[in-house]
C-alpha cells in the first residue's frame, strides 16, 4: 500500500525505493496530513484536523518529515502550509519538570538543522498567525502569506522563559539585529505587510489563492533538474548555515541555563 495520497493518482508510475521508504517513514503522523504529486509535496499542518497548537509530537514528526526528505532525490519542493485560520498560533504549556533538557536540547537542534539543511525548494503558504515557531515558514525559501498573517514569538519571553531555541537566530537573520531584540522583549506581532516591506515575506495572496500560486511555483520548481535545484540551494543558503548549529546548541544550553536558575531541576537523572 502506497501511504502518500497523490493528487494526480490516475497517472501510474513506478515507485522509487526513495519514494517508498519516504511513504513509510510518514505513514503514522498525526500532526502533518502529506501528499505528493509529481516531485512536489505538501505538508498541512494540523491537530486533529483543526489548526495546529504545537506541541511535542509536532515537533517530533516535522523533524523525521525533514530529516526523510533530505535523504531522498524523488521530491524537490516542499510546501509547508497550516489548516483552517491558523498557522500556528497556540501551544500546549510544557512541564519541563517533566522533561530530560538532554532530549529536549538534543531535539531541537535536529528539527531546526534538518530544516536548515535541507536541498530541495520549501514554500511556506502561511495562512493566519504564527506565533510560536515563526522560524519555521521563515525558513522557508519563499513565503507566501494571507493578509491576516502575523509572525510573533509568544511561546518564550512572556512565559518566562529565555528564548534560546534557533528561533531568535532566525528572526534576527530575517528582521536584523537591532530589530529582534525589540520583536521579543515588547512581545511585537508583526503583520504580513510590514514582513513583506521587511523582505520575510515575498507575495501576499488571499486564503482561497494560497495554496493555487504555491503549487503553480512548485510546478515550475519540480520540472528543473535535481542537481540544480541541490546545488542552487546549497548556494543560497551559505551564510545562513554557516555557525547555525554552533550556536543553536549554545542558545539551547543558556535556555537550559536560566530554566536551572529558575528552578526547574528536570528529570536528567535515570
Amino acid at each position: 500500500m502506497d501511504f502518500v495520497r497523490r493528487r494526480n493518482s490516475k497517472y501510474e508510475r513506478t515507485i522509487s525505493s526513495d519514494e517508498a521508504a519516504l511513504s513509510m517513514s510518514i505513514a503514522n503522523y498525526r500532526t502533518i496530513r502529506v501528499s505528493e504529486s509529481d516531485g512536489v509535496m505538501e505538508a498541512v499542518l494540523h491537530t486533529d484536523g483543526a489548526a495546529l497548537i504545537w506541541n511535542g509530537r509536532a515537533g517530533f514528526e516535522l523533524t523525521q518529515l525533514f530529516e526523510a526528505l533530505s535523504a531522498q532525490s524523488a521530491i524537490k519542493v516542499l510546501i509547508l502550509t497550516g489548516v483552517g485560520e491558523t498557522f500556528c498560533a497556540d501551544s500546549v504549556t510544557f512541564d519541563f519538570n517533566e522533561l530530560k533538557w538532554r532530549d529536549v536540547w538534543a531535539g531541537q537542534q535536529r528539527m531546526l538543522g534538518a530544516l536548515m539543511n535541507l536541498n530541495i525548494i520549501v514554500i511556506a503558504a502561511v495562512n493566519g498567525p504564527v506565533h510560536y515557531h515563526p522560524e519555521i515558514p521563515m525558513l522557508a525559501d519563499i513565503v507566501l502569506a494571507s493578509p491576516d498573517t502575523e509572525f510573533a514569538e509568544l511561546g518564550h519571553f512572556p512565559r518566562g522563559m529565555v528564548p534560546g531555541d534557533g528561533a531568535q537566530l532566525v528572526m534576527a537573520s530575517r528582521l536584523g539585529e537591532a530589530r529582534v531584540g525589540y520583536f521579543y522583549l515588547m512581545e511585537e506581532r508583526i503583520m504580513a505587510e510590514e514582513a513583506r516591506r521587511l523582505g520575510c515575506v515575498h507575495e501576499i495572496h488571499k486564503k482561497n489563492a494560497l495554496m493555487p500560486r504555491a503549487r503553480k511555483m512548485a510546478a515550475q520548481f519540480a520540472r528543473r533538474p535535481e542537481w540544480l535545484i541541490t546545488y542552487t540551494k546549497a548556494a543560497l543558503r551559505l551564510r545562513d548555515r554557516h555557525g547555525f548549529q554552533q550556536m543553536l546548541s549554545h542558545g539551547m544550553s543558556i535556555e537550559g541555563l536560566a530554566m536551572y536558575a529558575a528552578g526547574m531541576s528536570g528529570k536528567e537523572v535515570d
